[in-house]
């Protein structure tokens, strides 16, 4: 029995795995006959039953315990196709199916949950029962894997300040002893994520070592279930510490939800709650990662939606069942909790009320150009109708409104503004958002008060734009030169009114015009769609029809007129 050796990231300890091959030759039971020369075996019956001979546990070290699990590869309907017993010193424990594997890796091989045994154990033997009649078993491999006892490490608190609702600590994959720390086999496979799906390891429910449950978890996923990485996302022991699963980031595709993985962030439950409920802390834990992700992504926790991977409608807050038929996550914690940890995700989020972060313009503003419309931004996803039903100005005027995102509103007055006049805007409580939590317009921490914004326009503009700066003009002009005219304000109404002409009075073709504002200049750009004629004397035209924002017009047309001599001659010419 060959020993492999993976070193751990940081002060945490190697990993090192035994497997141990079972001929299925050396295999006694009954309701069963051999196959392809004796390299395989097929069930005659329901009930066929597989048992090998006795194999001692390999010496170890600074073990906490010794994580088993059982490897059988042939061809399958599905992990149900099997039911797994490990004799440890004569005590028989009924082990689960590894009911994480994508349907079509179910086909070929099926692998037990882990097993923790006592670091000190002697000897053991595996029993294989077979469902139905036809299975054909090639091959039984026994993993055992030393992780070493643990080193104590402190959740880590995220940095980021995106997020609404606080990531709660997390032990990163370094902090556990990820063989490849930070880093993933997986490449950059992200996704959106509209879906939470929980889970249970359906293994021990008691452990004084979870890093180092971590650790054979890790080893499982890779050396036998041929993954990248962890299946999970995040894992959440018993104790409550969560422990972050697959690298590569927070949307990172996992491998955990019947292979429909893709819009889903799955979390782990380390243990089986198939008839016990998880622990208090392990379902507060619970609880708060999800209530992050949820406020994150904007996903209603009691809600339902079409999820795209699995072609399926479930809730936004599922268990492993939703994907496939399994246990998973325990009937327990199905029956029991789940819908009470929904709940639970709600009030977390509903603790946090939505507040105005930034505005423009500022309160207190004055001299507002009478064209300029309010833009608040929130700090959560807001209910988009309550907030266009809150809005009010004093004095009254009218307005409309528009939603960039659910986090922006823009409110842009129908016309103009009136000069001279101080504006209070109000946003009521009847503003919430996405979670049904009213608005908090004071910023004190707690939603139920109106948010105000007073601002004042400048004083009535009758005066015409001015033309600052305009080329071309004069002679020297290129056959493909940039065009540019700057004004001293905002303007309208001059993308039809620009005009190019030849000598002759022929229009010249234009590109789009480009505009720009800086705050204190009008910048208009804009060239010829193909290079004009050299030699040749033209006029731009700008339209007396071209206003700014307040609708005072140039008055009149403005002429300039410019010169594109020729740059190339034919030899022999004279100039």
């Amino acid at each position: 029995m060959a020993a492999i050796t993976l070193a751990a990231q940081t002060q945490q300890p190697k990993i090192i795995e035994f497997r141990e091959n079972i001929p299925v030759s050396s295999i006694t039971g009954n309701n069963f006959s051999l196959i392809d020369a004796g390299e395989g075996i097929i069930t005659s019956a329901t009930g066929a039953s597989l048992l090998s001979e006795e194999k001692t546990f390999p010496k170890t070290s600074n073990a906490p315990f010794i994580a088993m699990a059982i490897s059988v590869n042939g061809s399958f309907s599905g992990s149900q196709d099997l039911v797994f017993n490990l004799v440890v010193d004569g005590v028989t424990e009924k082990l689960m199916t590894d009911e994480h594997a994508d349907e079509i890796q179910s086909r070929s091989m099926i692998v037990s949950q882990l097993f923790f045994a006592d670091p000190n154990s002697k000897n053991y033997r595996v029993k294989v029962t077979a469902n139905r009649s036809g299975i054909v078993i090639r091959g039984i491999e026994v993993v055992l894997i030393n992780p070493g006892r643990s080193v104590q490490v402190e959740p880590e608190v995220s940095l980021t300040t995106e997020d609404t609702y606080p990531k709660p600590p997390v032990v990163s994959r370094t902090g556990w002893g990820c063989p490849i720390g930070q880093n993933t086999n997986c490449g950059n496979s992200t996704t959106t994520v509209t879906h939470l799906i929980v889970h249970h390891s359906a293994g021990s429910n008691s452990s004084s070592d979870w890093a180092a449950v971590l650790r054979s978890i890790y080893q499982l996923h890779t050396a036998t279930n041929g993954w990248c990485d962890v299946g999970y996302n995040y894992l959440i022991a018993p104790n409550g510490v969560i422990y972050e699963g697959r690298g590569g980031g927070d949307n990172v595709v996992g491998a955990h939800f019947c292979g429909y993985n893709g819009g889903t962030m799955g979390v782990c439950m380390l243990g089986t709650y198939t008839s016990v409920s998880p622990s208090a802390a392990l379902l507060t834990s619970l609880a708060r990662i999800l209530a992050w992700k949820a406020d994150q992504r904007g996903i209603d926790p009691l809600g339902i939606s079409y999820h795209p991977s699995s072609n399926s409608t479930i809730n936004n807050i599922s268990g492993h069942r939703a994907g496939c038929t399994t246990e998973c996550p325990g009937s327990a914690f199905f029956n029991n909790d789940l819908a009470n940890i929904r709940m639970d995700v709600l009030s977390l989020i509903q603790t946090l009320a939505p507040k105005v972060v930034t505005a423009s313009p500022a309160g207190g503003s004055s001299d507002i150009k009478v064209f300029t419309p309010v833009r608040l931004t929130f700090n959560l996803q807001m209910d988009t109708n309550s907030v266009r039903n809150a809005i009010s100005f004093s004095p009254a005027d009218t307005f409309s409104v528009s939603f960039p995102s659910r986090t922006e509103v823009i409110i842009s007055p129908v016309g103009l503004w009136s000069s001279s006049t101080q504006y209070t805007l109000k946003i009521d409580t009847t503003a919430k958002n996405i979670h049904g939590t009213p608005i908090d317009g004071d910023g004190n921490g707690v939603g139920g008060d109106p948010f105000f914004l007073t601002f004042t326009t400048a004083q009535p503009d009758n005066l015409a734009p001015q033309i600052l700066k305009l080329f071309p003009e004069g002679g020297n002009v290129s056959t493909y030169a940039e065009m540019m005219i700057v004004l001293n304000e905002e303007i309208t109404n001059y993308e039809q009114n620009i005009t190019l002409a030849d000598g002759s009075g022929a229009g010249i073709p234009l590109s789009p015009v480009g505009y720009s504002w800086d705050g204190n200049r009008c910048v208009l750009t804009f060239k010829t769609i193909s290079l004009i004629p050299e030699g040749r004397f033209y006029t731009l035209r700008l339209a007396a029809s071209i206003s700014d924002k307040v609708g005072n017009r140039l008055g009149e047309d403005k002429l300039y007129n410019f010169h594109v001599p020729v740059t190339s001659f034919v030899e022999g010419t004279v100039v």
